[in-house]
């Protein structure tokens, strides 16, 4: 992390003068090697030991209210759309049961401070992890975001510089698609190690980094369930892992976000950098750690580098905790613990202030009620995160992990009250990516605190964890169903459908660089992550629409997309004619079964050239092969 952060730092240099990568990653290397040795310092001068403190459940009247509320909100949120509960009336009762525990866990926090769980999990743990590494390595599912994000890491390898223009539709002839502006840093360095180490991007993150970052989230998790249980750590993450593997249900899921898409900047913020940084805050709230909050603020900046959402996940995060902190007249601990948001919020800044930026970005967005039934499920599922968003953290281990679970929890109630999301996106431009809001909070870890629920006898002691488990299973979906596009490779396999790029290939392979290819859009979506070299007439219609172009450029490429598909009859051939000039088309393939586009694109001066599977090939001006 520490190093990614560096990395981070030097990218952002970078963008100011415009080195190639391999100067960069030089740079980066040395002050890596710079921070590694401060980094050992420091951990060798660290104090061990943390306070300890008689823990036992605290049974008062604001225990047993708290609890009782946030059984209630999770059952109104989880089953609102089943049942038709009023989304008001849960946000009330999520709040009555937020105010309950900030005024809870702030007493607490005045006390002394629980043990940690033993770490004898460890072990298991780490076999997970390298579990869940091999699976990632065969695991193939498609997403459409992987278009931008791969395809500048292959841009840098293929170039060696940093990708500013767009390399999608154009060989750069126009600015990147809005509302990416030039902030992560992740996919450049991707590029940069492939082109270094001379193999290719797309090897190099699906065989390489996929599975090194799928371990390190794996043990990320662990690190923040062992921080927050107060007993039996291992039967939490047990949970909390079963939590993720069966939240298929839903893409917005944090399940799918872990394991199915950790090759994108998000996916690692949210599976890595959402729970690393919750550990050190609570290692700063809880021992007043200089080591652990120098590393929050490295996390601020590491998770800059991985995704632009970052700029308004991490203060939202961080001011969670201020919140509790404040509540528990910790103001030094309070104070100190915003600089975990400085290089996040710096970076949101600086963007929002560029004025040759260009920020319209166009979805859909979904409102308080869509957002939790989309990120937290519903039903079972529901339920199962909406009592542990609002009872985790009277389960949390007593002091700095019951104030940062409060926190998180206090926060995400604010959001999800009808008309907060509607708002910041409207004074952020960025409504399209509020149903994100939700990684606020380290949901499967606070899943996983359900299983740390106290009980009178040691041998009772797994059946909350079996309880859950046994709940989780049936009702959930899990991630590698084929119900959620998923499909298991046999070997380590590229996160494409392997059908529809051997036709890629096969037509790339005779084309010289800078060529315009049009082709089905089903096949058009794979150019960009196999080269940059080349470009497809229209690869994604959400990230066309998102382009600084004019409208012109779209509607040529939108009808030369409708061109590929069947249905063309009263499609005029002198627009085509015009469109296909305009577009620079080079080589242009429909289905064999498409024959009025074939006919369209024999109208407008091209020739049959080719046979590629299932598609008949044209080229302008070539005779017939």
């Amino acid at each position: 992390m520490v190093s990614f952060a560096v990395w981070t730092v030097c990218f952002h240099v970078g963008l100011v003068f415009k080195p190639e990568v391999l100067v960069l990653l030089t740079l980066w290397l040395i002050v890596t090697g710079m921070a590694f040795v401060l980094y050992g310092f420091f951990q060798w001068r660290r104090l061990g030991g943390w306070p300890e403190g008689q823990e036992g459940p605290d049974r008062g009247v604001l225990w047993t209210a708290g609890v009782i509320a946030a059984l209630a909100a999770g059952w109104l949120a989880g089953l609102h759309r089943d049942f038709g509960y009023s989304w008001v009336l849960a946000c009330v009762v999520a709040g009555i049961a937020a105010l309950l525990s900030l005024a809870g866990i702030a007493a607490r926090a005045l006390g002394p401070e629980g043990p940690r769980a033993p770490a004898w999990g460890t072990v298991p743990v780490l076999a997970a992890a390298a579990a869940a590494a091999v699976l990632s390595l065969s695991t193939v599912n498609t997403d459409g975001d992987d278009v931008f994000y791969v395809s500048r890491s292959i841009r840098t390898a293929e170039t060696g510089f940093i990708p500013v223009k767009d390399a999608i539709f154009t060989q750069g002839a126009v600015g990147q698609i809005s509302g990416e502006p030039p902030v992560p840093s992740f996919e450049v360095l991707v590029g940069g190690l492939a082109r270094a180490f001379g193999v290719s991007a797309q090897e190099f993150l699906w065989f390489r980094v996929l599975p090194f970052v799928v371990f390190c989230s794996v043990w990320a998790l662990w690190r923040l369930v062992r921080e927050w249980a107060p007993r039996r750590a291992f039967l939490c993450f047990a949970v909390a892992a079963v939590y993720l593997l069966w939240t298929g249900a839903h893409g917005a899921a944090f399940g799918p976000f872990h394991l199915l898409r950790m090759w994108q900047g998000k996916a690692i913020f949210l599976s890595l950098l959402v729970p690393l940084i919750y550990t050190y805050l609570t290692r700063w709230a809880s021992a007043r750690s200089k080591f652990d909050l120098g590393m929050a603020g490295v996390a601020g900046v590491a998770a800059t580098g991985l995704t632009t959402t970052s700029t308004f996940i991490v203060p939202l995060i961080v001011g969670g905790a201020v919140l509790a902190l404040v509540l528990a007249r910790k103001f030094f601990e309070a104070a100190w613990a915003c600089l975990a948001a400085v290089y996040p919020v710096g970076a949101g800044l600086a963007v929002a202030l560029i004025p040759t930026s260009n920020h319209e970005v166009t979805g859909a967005f979904y409102d308080a009620p869509h957002t939790y039934a989309r990120v937290l499920l519903t039903g079972t599922m529901g339920v199962i995160a909406g009592v542990a968003l609002w009872g985790g953290p009277w389960l949390a281990r007593r002091g700095g992990p019951a104030l940062m679970a409060a926190g998180a929890s206090a926060v995400l109630t604010v959001m999800l009250i009808p008309g907060v999301l509607e708002f910041l996106g409207d004074t952020t431009g960025a409504a399209q990516i509020m149903w994100r809001m939700p990684w606020v909070a380290p949901i499967p870890a606070l899943v996983g605190l359900i299983a740390a629920v106290p009980l009178p006898s040691r041998w009772l002691a797994p059946l909350p964890a079996a309880a859950l488990i046994a709940t989780i299973i049936p009702t959930g979906l899990p991630i590698w169903s084929l119900q959620t596009g998923t499909e298991v490779a046999g070997t380590p396999a590229w996160k494409v459908k392997r059908w529809d790029m051997l036709t890629v290939q096969q037509i790339a392979r005779t084309l010289p660089d800078r060529a315009v290819v049009l082709a089905p859009q089903k096949y058009m979506r794979w150019f960009p992550l196999l080269t940059t070299r080349l470009n497809a007439v229209n690869p994604q219609s959400r990230h066309l629409i998102l382009l600084p172009v004019d409208q012109r450029f779209r509607d040529d490429r939108e009808l030369l997309t409708a061109l590929t598909r069947y249905g063309t009859a009263t499609m005029p051939a002198a627009d085509v004619q015009a469109a296909l000039g305009r577009v620079g088309v080079t080589y242009a393939c429909v289905d064999q079964r498409n024959s009025r586009g074939q006919k369209l694109l024999q109208q407008s001066g091209y020739t049959r050239s080719a046979r590629v599977y299932e598609l008949v090939c044209f080229t302008p001006g070539t005779p017939t092969g």
